[in-house]
C-alpha cells in the first residue's frame, strides 16, 4: 500500500512539475505589457539589452497601439513596461548599448545618451560631434568604459573630401583627431559593417572588402588599436556576409553570415576560426545550416555555461534534423538532439514581400538566473502562440543525450599516398579542403566506399565533406611522408 501511495505522489505530484520546467520551454512569468500589433509592418524585434537591475531593453519595428508608444520599449523583469520610456528610433538595424549608469542608445544616424526613463543625459554630446562631423552614418562600434567609441560607417568630416571607415569619438562627443582612418577602397563599394573586440590590443574587422590600406585582405580582418594591420591573422573567405560574432577566452573566433571559402562554390553560414584565421578542424565547419540554401543563415549566437552555443536564425533544419530558427550545439558545433526538437519558432513573415523586417530568431540574450532571451520575427513557439520577444528557461539539467557524430570513416589516418573512404549510406560528392578552407578536390561518387589517390597533396591537415541523400558528412585526415 505504501508502494502504490509513493507512486501516486510521483505521477500526480512531481511528474507535472517536471513537465512545466522542461529546459529552453517558455519562461511563464515573463509575460511582455507591450502591445505588439502588425501596423504598419510586421512586429520584429532585432536588439534586446539587460540591464544589471533585471530590466529589459528591446527596440525593432514594434509598437504600442494603445499607449502610442515608440519602438524601443523598456519593461521590468516580469514584462511590464516603463511607460515613460518612449523614444523612436527608426525601425531597422540600429544600435543600443548598455552603459553602467545609463544607456546609450543609437541608430545609424542618430547617436544621444539617455537614462532609464528617456530623458536624453547630454544634449551637448551631439552638438560636439556635429562640430567636427558633418554627416555620419553608423554601421557598428564598440563602446570602451571609458564612454569613447570606435565607429564603423561613413563620416565626412568638415573641411575633408575624404570619406572615412573607422573613427573614434571621445566621450563627450567630439573628434578623437588622433583617431580616423580609411582603410577600405570605397570606390570599388566596399564597405566595413562592424568591429568586435578581440583582446585588450586588437580588434576584429568585418564587412566586404578585399583590401586594409594596401594589405590584401578578404572580408575579416584583425588590426591593433592604431588601425594598422595584424598581418599574422589570414582570411579564409571569399565572398558574402560575414560576421565575427563571438571570440571564445582561447582566442578561437566564431563567425556566421552568409558566405563563401576561397576556392569553394559551397554557401556556409556558421564556422569557427583559429586565433590565426584558419578553420579550426575540431569544429563542425562543414555540415550545419541547409548547406547551399541562400535564404537561410544564422544571425546570432549565445554562449552557454557548458561551453556550448545557442544559435539563432532563418532555417529549418541543422545536421539533417528539423529545427525552427534556434538550435543547441555544444561546443564543438555538433547538434544536441535532446534540445529544441519541436516545431521552434515559426517564420511568421513568409511571404511578406517588403524586404525588411527579416523573419526568424535576431539575436539570443542571456539573462540573470539562467534564462535567455529570444526576439526575431516569430508568432509562435512550439505550436503556442507568443509575440516576437520571449523569455526561455535555461538547461535545468544537463541533456543525457550525446551529439549524433558523423559515421564517415577515413583511413588509413595519417595518410602517405591514398585513402579509403567508408559511410552507412551511399555516398554522392566527396569535396577535399586544406585547413585555410580552399576546396582542392571534387569527386562525384555512388558508393558506399570510395578510394581517393592523394599523392599530389602536400603533407599537412585535411577536410572531407562527404554528401549522400539526406545527410552530410564531415571528417578530417592527415597527410603525412
Amino acid at each position: 500500500m505504501k508502494n502504490i501511495l509513493k507512486l501516486f505522489l510521483v505521477v500526480f505530484c512531481i511528474l507535472p512539475g517536471i513537465l512545466l520546467a522542461q529546459s529552453y520551454s517558455l519562461d511563464t512569468t515573463f509575460v511582455p505589457e507591450y502591445d505588439f500589433y502588425d501596423y504598419p509592418l510586421p512586429q520584429t524585434v532585432y536588439l534586446i539589452a539587460e540591464h544589471e537591475n533585471g530590466s529589459v531593453f528591446v527596440h525593432g519595428a514594434i509598437s504600442n497601439q494603445s499607449n502610442n508608444l515608440g519602438d524601443c520599449a523598456h519593461m521590468h523583469e516580469d514584462g511590464s513596461i516603463y511607460p515613460e520610456f518612449d523614444i523612436s528610433l527608426g525601425a531597422f538595424r540600429s544600435h543600443l548599448f548598455l552603459t553602467k549608469g545609463d544607456t546609450l542608445i543609437t541608430s545609424r544616424s542618430i547617436l544621444r545618451k539617455f537614462d532609464m526613463n528617456a530623458n536624453c543625459l547630454n544634449w551637448d554630446w551631439g552638438t560636439n560631434k556635429f562640430a567636427d562631423i558633418e554627416h555620419d552614418w553608423y554601421e557598428g562600434m564598440h563602446l570602451f568604459d571609458d564612454g569613447s567609441i570606435l565607429a564603423v560607417g561613413t563620416f565626412d568630416l568638415y573641411n575633408d573630401p575624404t570619406v572615412y571607415d573607422l573613427i573614434r569619438q571621445k566621450p563627450d562627443g567630439h573628434l578623437d583627431t588622433s583617431f580616423y582612418i580609411d582603410p577600405i577602397d570605397q570606390s570599388l563599394q566596399e564597405f566595413l559593417n562592424g568591429v568586435l573586440k578581440y583582446d585588450e590590443n586588437r580588434f576584429l574587422g568585418y564587412g566586404k572588402f578585399t583590401k586594409w590600406f594596401n594589405y590584401p585582405i578578404k572580408r575579416v580582418c584583425r588590426f591593433y588599436n592604431d588601425g594598422s594591420i595584424d598581418s599574422s591573422f589570414y582570411s579564409v573567405f571569399d565572398w558574402g556576409d560575414t560576421r565575427a560574432t563571438y571570440v571564445q577566452p582561447d582566442g578561437k573566433i566564431i563567425i556566421t553570415g552568409q558566405f563563401y571559402l576561397e576556392g569553394d562554390t559551397s554557401f556556409h553560414t556558421l564556422m569557427r576560426l583559429n586565433p590565426d584565421g584558419s578553420l579550426d578542424s575540431t569544429f563542425n565547419n562543414f555540415n550545419n545550416v541547409n548547406i547551399n540554401d541562400y535564404s537561410h543563415w544564422v544571425r546570432t549566437i549565445c554562449p552557454l555555461p557548458d561551453g556550448g552555443y545557442l544559435i539563432g536564425g532563418f532555417f529549418n533544419s541543422y545536421q539533417g534534423h528539423h529545427r525552427g530558427n534556434i538550435a543547441k550545439i555544444d561546443k564543438n558545433g555538433y547538434l544536441d538532439t535532446a534540445i529544441f526538437s519541436g516545431l521552434g519558432f515559426d517564420t511568421m513573415l513568409v511571404g511578406y514581400n517588403h524586404p525588411y523586417p527579416y523573419p526568424g530568431v535576431h539575436q539570443i540574450v542571456a539573462a540573470q538566473n539562467n534564462k535567455y532571451y529570444i526576439g526575431g520575427g516569430f508568432s509562435s513557439f512550439n505550436g503556442q502562440a507568443v509575440p516576437p520577444f520571449v523569455r526561455l528557461l535555461g538547461d535545468l539539467e544537463s541533456s543525457i543525450t550525446e551529439p549524433e557524430k558523423h559515421t564517415l570513416q577515413v583511413y588509413p589516418n595519417p595518410a602517405n599516398n591514398s585513402i579509403n573512404i567508408s559511410a552507412n549510406s551511399i555516398i554522392n560528392e566527396i569535396c577535399i579542403y586544406t585547413q585555410i578552407g580552399q576546396l582542392i578536390s571534387v569527386q562525384n561518387n555512388r558508393t558506399k566506399n570510395t578510394y581517393i589517390n592523394v599523392s599530389g597533396f602536400a603533407p599537412g591537415n585535411y577536410f572531407i565533406r562527404a554528401m549522400s541523400k539526406n545527410e552530410v558528412l564531415v571528417s578530417k585526415f592527415v597527410i603525412v611522408r
